[in-house]
């Protein structure tokens, strides 16, 4: 309870800044998808202990979340803003000399809270590309386990325990940015998540009557993703620095239908999890996105009601 305050207060405060510096701020969304890759980041670990064979694999992931970009100078911004990250990994066991095989599947669940310096190249009259570099808080919702079971009293069993609540990292990223007039800015890049120390100790463990075999490593955790954004234009960004003019009718229902979606989706989100049975980690991740929607959607909301009362006569 107390992190989800926290995190809520914070995105309130990017609200107060981006109300208060509305010729230079901007707001938008993102999605970034999670790749499993063998080149960059952490794919696979191995478990090995006596005879039992074990691995964690990086499965497809992803991460949603709102990004408050604040300009600097023409060419340098600072962006932060809040994201929701799910993880997921394929879980392989295996016991040679009983003929023993099963597989599963496991996520962890972390809340984001990334400060990076952007640096702009103009490419074109509408295109940039930016690169950024900057530290991250992580918290970790909770510890998570599984149980795969063979036959009988036997099974084989997962476990991960966080290293600490709250983690740093550093983020990289690299992308192409799209700006357009009457729509927004609309981005396309790649990020790279690396914690500074590992983020948890995982065990694989094969338990039978009479003993357990176990096995114990740390996890890193970090990944590499593909960035999808989408900036909302802001209706008192200076001409001089952006060429766009003030938000047009179009934009502003554009805008509005936006906001409804959000507003909608949090509430469906909200039933979801109070109703229907599920589990620990999944709850967590559907009453985070609720927050964060619920969240956008008053920054937004406010936001425009504040542009448009600055541009009444």
């Amino acid at each position: 309870m107390i992190i989800k305050n926290g995190i809520l207060f914070l995105l309130l405060v990017c609200a107060n800044l981006t109300f208060a510096q509305k010729g230079v701020a901007t707001f938008g969304l993102q999605y970034r998808p999670i790749i499993p890759n063998t080149m960059i980041g952490m794919y696979k670990q191995d478990f090995n202990q006596d005879q039992l064979i074990s691995s964690v694999k990086q499965k497809f992931g992803h991460s949603f979340g709102g990004v408050v970009r604040y300009g600097l100078t023409k060419n340098i911004s600072m962006e932060t803003g809040l994201n929701l990250t799910q993880r997921n990994f394929k879980l392989d066991f295996s016991v040679p000399d009983s003929a023993y095989n099963e597989t599963g599947k496991t996520g962890m669940v972390s809340y984001e809270i990334p400060l990076s310096c952007l640096v702009y190249i103009q490419l074109s009259d509408r295109w940039y590309i930016n690169t950024s570099l900057g530290p991250s808080l992580t918290l970790f919702t909770s510890n998570i386990a599984k149980q795969v079971p063979i036959s009988g009293s036997e099974f084989f069993r997962f476990e991960g325990a966080y290293k600490s609540k709250v983690l740093g990292a550093v983020n990289a990223n690299v992308g192409f940015e799209f700006r357009s007039r009457p729509s927004g800015y609309f981005y396309i890049g790649s990020s790279y998540h690396l914690p500074f120390t590992p983020i948890m100790t995982m065990a694989m463990s094969y338990e039978f009557d009479g003993g357990d075999v176990v096995s114990i490593a740390n996890i890193r955790g970090s990944y590499l993703t593909v960035d999808l954004r989408y900036f909302l234009m802001n209706a008192r960004r200076r001409v001089n620095n952006s060429g766009f003019e003030n938000l047009s009718l179009r934009q502003r229902s554009i805008s509005k239908t936006f906001y409804f979606l959000l507003c909608t989706s949090y509430f469906k989100l909200r039933t979801w999890a109070h109703f229907d049975k599920l589990s620990a980690g999944r709850s967590v991740s559907v009453n985070g996105l609720a927050t964060i929607l619920f969240t956008l959607y008053i920054v937004l909301q406010t936001s425009t009601s504040s542009v448009q009362a600055a541009q009444s006569p």
